[in-house]
């Protein structure tokens, strides 16, 4: 039995990983900066993971070393497993190698991917069952799982752009669900992100399923368009011949989602087009898109009653949290609407900032900011959420500011109305607010809003 060590294993992608790892008998270990649910769940497997990252948790034993992008390379586990001659790998790389005996479905593009992935694991349930393979950027609500290895012939997998490597894949069909400059540490312009999707599509063996909008970007790099099949909502080799919110019509048929939002149904028709062109079947289809009910941390409701909506979402790019937004106050409907608003990484952070100060701005909700989540960055003291605040407040009365996580908290019972919609907006761990609130209302019965409303 091959024994493989994950650094970063409490992540996502790292996790699901350790899970299908286990699935196929190797022996985990792993490593992170700090506890989380997936750590408790990899523990319960009786998987050794150590809080902290250290030379000594690179045992004799271990044949693999497996590390996340977010992972610096000079981390001293990285370090002793190269002194040790341990093989070090990439997290997909060893992704690709895990599946390279399926027929595989991967999802790229910069926004949407983990929620168009749940879609395809929803439909290869309906087609295969528990022979499904699926690897997800959150944990598919149907399943409670982000990652399996089934025995079935398909995979669906969510690559990771931010870091290059999704070009590490190039067989069978691939989406793209859209392009756009998010991952600002890694690509330096607009110009060098459609660069390397441009060589990602001519690089590509197998079919490639692409929005429209996106095509156009990256056209004038491409080789051939002989692979390229474009889809849109509106104009594409691909369009529904109707659709609204919650579903698209296409041939007579139409496919219903239990998920909201022009977006959404963009990435289920995106779904839908390049596996009807591939021999799924449309009841098949059908029936998986209307089981999906949405992966953690995308619109995910974490608490409702009728009176206050919760939901925590991952949103941490402009676009993300317009189009969101949007989509949750239309189909709520709510009185008052909150947004705890996290931003993630300095980087991303500074150099969006005017486009967040305009979204935040004009968004119909009392906003709440709370302090930037570094994830693996280093901070940088030219920028700083406490004066994107004070900027924004000449501008608007109902922002305010939260110092932490349980000011923020303590700040959202003191403002909080009936009927509300609450939104937590990033990808760090400001839904520790909501849960918390949670847990405040389930197990002390009490309401947490003001009703003189």
């Amino acid at each position: 039995m091959k024994h493989i060590h994950f650094i970063g294993i409490g992540g996502s992608g790292m996790s699901a990983l350790a899970f299908i790892a286990l699935q196929k008998g190797y022996k985990v270990s792993g490593s992170d900066i700090k506890k989380n649910n997936k750590i408790k769940k990899l523990r319960k497997k009786g998987v050794k993971v150590t809080i902290g990252h250290s030379r000594d948790n690179v045992v004799e034993t271990i044949d693999k070393v497996v590390y996340s992008s977010a992972v610096d390379e000079k981390n001293p586990e990285i370090n002793e497993a190269k002194n040790r001659n341990i093989k070090t790998e990439i997290r997909a790389k060893f992704l690709s190698w895990v599946f390279k005996n399926k027929e595989e479905i991967v999802v790229v593009g910069t926004h949407g991917k983990t929620t168009t992935t749940g879609m395809g694991a929803s439909v290869l349930l309906e087609k295969e069952g528990k022979k499904a393979s699926y690897y997800i950027g959150g944990t598919l609500q149907q399943t409670n799982k982000n990652g399996y290895y089934g025995s079935g012939n398909w995979a669906v997998l969510e690559l990771d752009e931010s870091d290059g490597s999704f070009m590490l894949f190039d067989k069978d069909i691939a989406l793209i669900n859209n392009i756009e400059l998010e991952h600002v540490s890694y690509y330096k312009s607009k110009d060098a992100l459609y660069k390397k999707f441009a060589k990602f599509v001519n690089c590509f063996k197998g079919k490639i399923y692409i929005q429209t909008r996106a095509y156009k970007k990256i056209k004038k790099y491409l080789d051939s368009d002989d692979k390229i099949t474009t889809v849109g909502l509106n104009s594409g080799d691909f369009v529904p011949d109707s659709y609204d919110s919650n579903y698209f019509k296409r041939n007579n048929r139409r496919f219903e989602l239990k998920i909201t939002g022009k977006y959404n149904i963009f990435n289920s028709f995106l779904l839908y087009s390049a596996l009807s062109d591939n021999g799924f079947e449309d009841e098949v289809l059908k029936r998986g898109l209307n089981k999906f009910r949405g992966v953690s941390r995308r619109q995910e409701i974490i608490y409702e009653d009728e009176n206050l909506i919760l939901i925590d979402d991952y949103g941490h790019h402009p676009t993300e949290i317009h189009k969101t937004f949007r989509a949750l106050d239309n189909s709520y409907n709510r009185k008052y609407n909150y947004i705890i608003f996290q931003p993630h990484r300095f980087s991303r952070f500074k150099h969006f900032e005017k486009r967040f100060k305009k979204i935040l701005r004009d968004i119909n909700a009392t906003v709440i900011v709370v302090p930037i989540y570094s994830a693996s960055e280093k901070k940088d003291s030219s920028i700083s959420a406490y004066d994107f605040f004070e900027e924004l407040k000449k501008q608007r009365n109902d922002i305010l500011y939260a110092e932490n996580l349980e000011s923020g908290y303590e700040l959202l019972l003191s403002i909080l109305q009936k009927d509300s919609l609450v939104i937590t907006f990033g990808a760090g761990d400001v839904n520790d607010i909501i849960y918390k609130l949670k847990n405040r209302i389930s197990k002390r019965k009490e309401k947490v809003y003001d009703e003189k409303t």
